[in-house]
């Protein structure tokens, strides 16, 4: 049985299968390199300003902001390193030079 698409079984350290069906490179880069912009916008000074603003209101909005913060910054360390595993799997899969 096998993972469906964007999912990963929670007993397989392995990467999530992205859209293309495999686990590529060039998807787990451009996986990361989304979830890294999203985290920079959430961390410029208009959204600082605004969680400032909920703060001090104290905002029901708050908590839900943080897990999803979280699960956000969570994803995006997640790509990193598949990233890295799928490179080092690239480099030792590679056909030697001839």
């Amino acid at each position: 049985m096998t993972p469906s698409v964007g999912r990963r079984r929670p007993d397989t350290p392995y990467p999530r299968v992205h859209a293309c069906g495999v686990w590529c490179v060039v998807c787990a880069r451009r996986r990361m390199g989304t979830l890294n912009g999203i985290i920079e916008q959430l961390r410029n000074e208009q959204c600082r300003a605004v969680l400032s603003v909920l703060q001090v209101s104290k905002s029901r909005v708050l908590k839900r902001w943080k897990a999803m913060d979280n699960a956000i910054t969570d994803a995006a360390n997640e790509a990193k390193d598949n990233v890295k595993y799928l490179y080092t799997l690239d480099k030792c899969a590679r056909p030697p030079p001839f």
